[in-house]
């Protein structure tokens, strides 16, 4: 065995439910004040997603957020997470590693 069979790590899109390797998703944590943090290096249970539209509205629908995070996401937190990884960053699949703003929950 040489270890060119290897496949490498997957993770599960919580929108879609389809997997792919970390770096076709972005990493979500909940943050201290139910705030949706985006990052791979930020503590805490995290979720994945594809950075798709789609997705992000299914994920929603589905109320997924609250379920894979273990704690109420607001929707106003999930919409404005939604703009922000959706939004072209010119990288590749609109992401970058470094730290982003938080997507704070605020009552509308």
């Amino acid at each position: 065995m040489d270890g060119g069979d290897r496949v490498g790590p997957r993770r599960t899109c919580i929108g879609c439910r389809r997997t792919a390797t970390p770096s076709e998703l972005v990493r979500l944590a909940r943050g201290d004040d139910g705030s949706l943090v985006i990052g791979r290096r930020h503590p805490g249970r995290g979720a994945w997603l594809h950075p798709d539209p789609a997705c992000v509205a299914e994920a929603g629908r589905r109320r997924a957020f609250g379920r894979a995070l273990r704690g109420d996401i607001r929707a106003a937190a999930i919409e404005a997470i939604g703009e922000e990884i959706t939004a072209p960053t010119g990288t590749p699949e609109g992401r970058t590693d470094a730290p982003r703003a938080r997507a704070t929950p605020t009552d509308s």
